[in-house]
């Protein structure tokens, strides 16, 4: 297998026509406050009706030397559930659970296809050009089985540089170092660039510890880590086509730390991964339309080590090692069929396939798995103010048929007054059980039915003119979810766990976003603000769960909300950032208030410096992160680290 995996993973590097589709991104090496335009062309069809929320340019360049799950927690309404510094960090999307959101790279998927899901402390940022987040039913534009929803990362060409790079290096507390930097050009037809980051920490914080009975401060062991990783891409542009490839390389070890409470002798517990991802994509463009060939590859190896120290000698409790592939084929055609009726169809193949290996109990399964879908959906717009889609979805699983999959919506403008738009969807959606939940030995149940959910969600938003001295946009989202044959793991009668399809769960809530940006002479003012409220509970379940019928499901807070704020002047910048996660259930029976997480704030505050040369730019900035020194917990007896400081040092050419 392994011979296999690199074998196919070079030959795709080795071919090197590099990632994604599009053509242009925002040059941020130079700080140059220009007035707001307004822009006057018509807003694609296509890029209506379907709820969108695209993080900010600017963020993205404040954070460089962080990982994915950094920026979605402080600056989405999403739910980051995070293990801390180094570790594992997964997403809940409108209340649904972590394998109910789908990560898509450059058009291909990179979900775990053992576990469902995505670890996103391991996305560096630096590898990132756009992320687009695509809430409940609009997922299902791109895909099935993100019930929660999808977040689209993907890198850009820039085809009017010849030459650019940056590099930089960080230094924080807890001797966390990090180093990453970027190098491309080229010409109007050929791209490349090259991107590598490289970082280390100790993370041996000190923490309060109020779970082991003594009330005292301790430092934090065995929770050092080191990543590191590379992307190189390469684009070429002819008259009606662009050719993209990327090969992204990434590998991780981290020691995992003990929980608070406990109190044995020493502990070994480590992770070591390594994740390989290729993508090569064809876009041809013609009088009415283009259509997008995609193929890619994603492999992922994973050891686990854990070992207690005991009296006789270090006892080994698990080794085991596991590794995944997925190979994926697809073709996206879009035209206009009419000048205000539209069409795209998408049809893909996916293979996904595991092997775990249990090396202490000479336990293994490999399971695999081939997907077959398309869709079909039509947009069409009456009298320019008012818009709609349908759209039809049907796969094919290891030669069974899924449930059909349809979705509607509707978008209109200027319904009350200028600039006031309504957006709604309606969708029907599966979710096919990971092959963790089906195969695991022992506990893993192959008879488990997918998980379903309708969904609906309406989003009001209002903004004024691009081209006034101030600018905003206010937009709220109503949204509910019923999903049925939700997956869990429970206790059987043969001393093990095993999966089951037991619980129906009614999520719904609201989400709201304030966008403020101002430009007055050299000052630059960005402000945005997040609250979302999330009410998710078991509305049917067994016998076994019957105490928790109507509680809110473990993990997920009722409220949640950030808030963030950059002021730029002639080179300097200074910007605040705040998140508030309100209380957690850690148990399925909330009426136990001794089961419960309380709600915490934290508050980052960063300064930074530029300066800008005739071929050249650098910049200083100073982070300091939980500034009022919070002691707080985002998981049960997990530490997290108080005030603590980063310095960055950037130079861009």
């Amino acid at each position: 297998m392994k011979q296999n995996q690199y074998l196919w993973s070079f030959l795709f590097a080795g071919i090197l026509f590099l990632t994604n589709m599009n053509l242009f991104s925002q040059k941020t090496d130079t700080i140059i406050t220009i007035p707001p335009v307004d822009i006057v062309s018509e807003k694609p069809l296509k890029d209506r009706i379907v709820q969108r929320i695209k993080i900010d340019t600017t963020l993205i360049q404040n954070y460089l030397n962080n990982n994915l799950s950094d920026l979605l927690s402080n600056h989405t309404p999403l739910f980051v559930k995070t293990y801390g510094q180094g570790s594992l960090a997964t997403i809940s999307f409108r209340g649904a659970g972590a394998s109910h959101t789908s990560v898509e790279w450059n058009g291909i998927n990179i979900n775990n296809p053992m576990l469902g899901q995505v670890d996103f402390s391991q996305l560096p940022i630096i590898f990132i050009d756009q992320i687009e987040i695509l809430p409940g039913s609009s997922s299902l534009q791109n895909n099935s089985g993100a019930l929660g929803g999808m977040i689209n990362i993907s890198s850009h060409p820039k085809f009017d540089k010849k030459l650019y790079g940056m590099a930089g290096f960080s230094y924080g507390s807890f001797n966390t170092k990090q180093s990453f930097a970027q190098i491309g050009g080229g010409n109007s037809k050929w791209q490349s660039r090259l991107r590598v980051f490289h970082e280390t920490s100790d993370n041996n914080f000190e923490y309060y510890n109020n779970a082991n009975g003594l009330w005292n401060y301790e430092n934090q062991k065995n929770a050092s880590y080191e990543k590191k990783g590379i992307l190189a891409e390469t684009h070429y542009q002819a008259t009606k086509n662009l050719l993209s490839g990327s090969f992204w390389y990434h590998e991780s070890d981290r020691n995992i730390p003990p929980i608070m409470s406990f109190q044995g002798m020493e502990r070994i517990e480590n992770q070591k991964d390594r994740d390989i991802r290729t993508s090569i994509k064809w876009i041809s463009f013609f009088k009415k339309g283009n259509s997008d060939l995609n193929a890619g590859l994603s492999f992922n190896h994973l050891n686990y080590y854990l070992a207690h120290q005991t009296q006789f000698g270090l006892y080994e409790n698990y080794r085991n090692s596991s590794e995944s592939e997925s190979y994926f084929l697809k073709y996206k055609l879009e035209f206009n069929l009419r000048k205000k009726l539209f069409l795209r169809w998408n049809s893909n193949f996916d293979h996904a396939s595991a092997y775990y290996i249990d090396h202490r109990q000479d336990q293994s399964f490999n399971p695999k798995r081939n997907t077959l879908g398309s869709s079909l959906a039509l947009f069409y717009t009456h009298r320019e103010s008012t818009s709609f889609y349908i759209l039809a979805r049907k796969e094919m699983i290891d030669n069974k048929l899924t449930p059909f999959m349809p979705a509607i919506g509707m978008e209109i403008n200027n319904l009350f007054f200028k600039r006031f738009i309504i957006k709604t969807n309606l969708s029907s959606n599966y979710h096919q059980a990971s092959l963790n939940d089906m195969y695991w030995e022992p506990g893993g149940n192959p008879d488990l039915k997918s998980e379903k959910a309708i969904s609906a969600d309406v989003e009001l938003s209002y903004s004024n003119k691009q081209n006034s001295v101030l600018f905003y946009q206010i937009s709220s989202s109503f949204y509910a979810s019923l999903v049925d044959n939700w997956i869990v793991w429970q206790p059987s009668e043969f001393r093990y766990w095993t999966a089951q399809n037991i619980q129906e769960v009614f999520a719904r809530g609201l989400e709201t976003k304030t966008e403020i940006k101002t430009n007055f002479k050299k000052l630059n003012v960005v402000f945005f603000a997040n609250y979302s409220f999330t009410k998710t509970e078991n509305i049917e379940t067994d016998l076994d769960h019957i105490k928790s019928l109507g509680d809110q499901l473990i993990y997920i807070p009722e409220n949640k909300a950030n808030a963030f704020v950059n002021f730029v002047y002639s080179g300097y910048q200074l910007n605040y950032a705040y998140n508030f996660i309100g209380k957690r259930f850690t148990s399925g029976n909330e009426n136990d208030e001794r089961h419960f997480l309380p709600w915490y704030n934290l508050h980052n505050i960063g300064f930074s410096k530029k300066w800008i040369f005739k071929q050249w730019s650098s910049d200083i900035e100073l982070k300091i992160n939980n500034l009022l020194n919070t002691d707080y917990q985002a998981i049960l007896w997990r530490a997290m680290p108080k005030r603590n400081y980063s310095l960055t040092l950037k130079i861009n050419f």
